[in-house]
């Protein structure tokens, strides 16, 4: 009986060690959607901002949603009437970067178009709970325009063969600015001058120089074939022509052009989903004195569908307003929908009115997170998901006791019937 006991409460261990094992569903992931950023630092002021987000038009995608957003902005020029330049940051990957365009900027009344800056990929954007702040003006320094031309890129590909199936190493030599291509094979380079190939059981393999190579050595490959061609015509081979002409691909290949490595894998030229800070910027003439910028467009929130009903999140980083010389006077207006009636998470106090909420600023806030659904009180559908995977669970691994057990009793009322009609005769 003892042993059984024993059994028994191993049993109840192992279910709680295996409950613990499952990886817990992730949290909300966060949208970042970014302030109006001057690109001149401390010229301009905003005498006042009002900011409002309309819920009633809510579109569904996924683990997104979009909303209705118009910014209207009251900007104080102190100099003389000339050109300024604003950005308009954004989170997105290489697909919803093309897809994420203004529906509308209009500068004193006139309609303006903005231009698709791509920037390099950063770990913050994928969101987390704590500030997200960047250094801007560097971050757009290193982007890339929607209408960048690519050099002409000629080179070398470099074509390796053999009769069998071997693990290959070439050691390669070449000036400091050559730049190599690759794919499918182990690249390794301790310096800008020296690098090392290892292509593993294959009878064939290449790799696009562009520069020139001064020393091939290998001990199996006595020799190459060397071909001259344009580096658009190898990259065909590996990558669309859609992916080509996008915005992602132009701002990889002129970072790695630009960098002091010597390798890149053609694959990482690819445009991916990893996020990416981006830029719409457009160009202003603003007048000495008051001026009025307005932008209008469909906005990108988070959907949480752990939750019935949904739970809506905005966050909205207001970093970039410390790149004016003052911003004050920040009105934020939101109008409901159906699905957003209740406002669930509200640090900032927002004051309900007839159908909107409202704050009002004095001075730019910390990033503002919102949260929203369509009841007060959703129920996290990922809990009672979980509670009923462990009651499933431990019915699964607690089945073959039970059955022992029933065994155990089964034998135990027939041995004692055995004995009693046998006490009996």
């Amino acid at each position: 009986m003892k042993r059984i006991f024993s059994f028994i409460i191993l049993i109840f261990l192992i279910h709680g060690v295996a409950i613990r094992a499952f990886t817990p569903r992730r949290g909300p992931d966060h949208v970042l959607n970014f302030e109006l950023l001057p690109l001149e630092e401390n010229v301009l002021d905003i005498e006042e901002a009002n900011l409002t987000l309309d819920f009633r038009n809510l579109e569904k995608d996924d683990d997104y949603a979009k909303v209705d957003f118009l910014a209207e902005y009251r900007i104080n020029n102190p100099g003389i009437t000339q050109k300024h330049r604003f950005a308009l940051p954004f989170a997105a990957d290489s697909e919803q970067a093309g897809d994420t365009v203004p529906e509308k900027i209009e500068v004193n009344g006139t309609e303006v178009e903005s231009k698709l800056y791509f920037g390099n990929e950063s770990g913050p954007l994928h969101g987390h709970d704590e500030q997200v702040v960047f250094d801007f003006y560097e971050e757009f320094l290193n982007a890339t325009p929607e209408d960048h031309q690519l050099p002409e890129l000629n080179g070398s590909l470099y074509t390796f063969t053999h009769h069998e199936s071997v693990d290959v190493q070439v050691d390669l030599e070449f000036p400091e600015g050559t730049k190599i291509f690759y794919h499918g094979v182990y690249f390794h380079s301790e310096s800008s001058t020296k690098a090392r190939i290892e292509h593993r059981n294959g009878s064939e393999f290449s790799f696009f120089v562009l520069g020139e190579v001064t020393n091939v050595t290998s001990s199996y490959y006595k020799d190459y074939e060397k071909r001259e061609t344009g580096f658009f015509d190898y990259l065909q081979e590996y990558m669309s022509e859609e992916e080509l002409s996008m915005v992602a691909f132009k701002h990889k290949l002129k970072s790695f052009l630009e960098s002091g490595s010597a390798g890149q894998q053609v694959s990482y030229l690819r445009p991916g989903f990893g996020i990416s800070l981006c830029f719409h910027v457009f160009e202003a003439l603003l007048n000495n004195g008051e001026n009025n910028i307005k932008i209008a467009y469909r906005m990108e929130i988070y959907r949480d569908d752990d939750y019935r009903p949904d739970i809506y999140e905005l966050r909205y980083l207001t970093h970039p307003m410390n790149y004016w010389r003052n911003f004050k006077n920040l009105k934020i207006r939101i109008h409901p929908g159906p699905e957003t009636k209740h406002l669930l998470q509200d640090p900032f106090d927002f004051q309900k009115e007839d159908d909107y909420w409202e704050k009002q600023f004095e001075a730019p806030p910390e990033d503002i997170l919102l949260r929203f659904s369509k009841n007060s009180k959703p129920i996290n559908t990922g809990d009672v998901f979980f509670f009923f995977l462990r009651v499933l669970l431990l019915f699964i691994i607690s089945l073959p006791v039970l059955i022992f057990l029933l065994i155990g009793v089964v034998v135990f009322i027939y041995v004692r019937k055995k004995q009693t009609a046998y006490k009996n005769k």
